[in-house]
């Protein structure tokens, strides 16, 4: 286990224990949360990339078209957990 320390302004201190938010339990929740749409995002800029990086090789309704089935994709695996 790694501790970790962090500064808060005392009305989102506040905010965040009367929440429940400050326990271990649910920072590791968040943060857990907060890497998988991060890595969602990138999933996604990536895609859009290899479109923008092809030039004139992938007509856009391919591009847009992987990046409809990666956010499929996406929301499969988020609806399975």
């Amino acid at each position: 286990m790694t501790t970790i320390q962090i500064e808060l302004s005392e009305a989102t201190a506040k905010a965040a224990r009367d929440a429940g938010l400050l326990t271990p339990q649910a920072l590791e929740r968040l943060l857990t949360e907060a890497l998988q749409r991060h890595e969602d995002t990138e999933a996604l800029r990536l895609e859009i990339q290899k479109g923008i990086d092809s030039g004139p090789g992938i007509p856009a309704e391919q591009v847009f078209a992987a990046a409809r089935r990666r956010i499929a994709e996406i929301e499969r695996e988020n609806n399975a957990q």
